[in-house]
């Protein structure tokens, strides 16, 4: 997972004047996904917070072990995750679509479609994973998904389409 974001931030970031850092834990459990799959998904969230912030900024994405907890209110079944977190520093989300924001045609820009995290949804969905926002202010927004970890190890476990 660490060798895909750190080939996908890069290439949706290309020619904007945004700044990003990727932070990985170092031993990450592997995760069974579909490379191009999980690329869509972390491409659709880097475009929208490098939307959010036209001039610039910066953009953290972070990935991590993850173990729900018996307190953890996440659409998940106990066991072993990943986790993703992308954060910006734009205006945040709008109270108007917070809660809708996944739903298909969704959207606060005048030229988006509204299925970019619609389909990341799905993708997340598909992989038995989940997806939400987990930090919104006037300070920016960070979005999460967490994923199942794979067989023992370490790495990326292509699943085929």
């Amino acid at each position: 997972m660490g060798e895909l974001l750190r080939k996908s931030v890069p290439l949706s970031l290309y020619g904007s004047p945004v700044i990003f850092e990727i932070d990985v834990t170092p031993d990450l459990w592997q995760v069974n996904v579909v490379p191009v799959q999980i690329s869509q998904v972390i491409n659709n969230l880097i475009i929208n917070a490098r939307q959010a912030m036209p001039k610039g900024g910066n953009i953290t994405v972070c990935a991590q072990n993850f173990h729900p907890g018996p307190d953890t209110k996440l659409a998940l079944k106990s066991g072993r995750y990943i986790k993703v977190s992308i954060a910006d520093q734009g205006a945040g989300i709008s109270t108007e679509i917070e809660e809708e924001i996944f739903s298909a045609f969704i959207t606060s820009k005048k030229d988006g479609s509204g299925l970019g995290l619609t389909s990341s949804r799905s993708i997340i969905e598909k992989h038995k994973g989940h997806i939400e926002v987990t930090h919104n202010s006037s300070l920016g927004a960070e979005i999460s998904f967490y994923l199942p970890a794979g067989s023992e190890g370490v790495g990326l476990e292509v699943v085929p389409d």
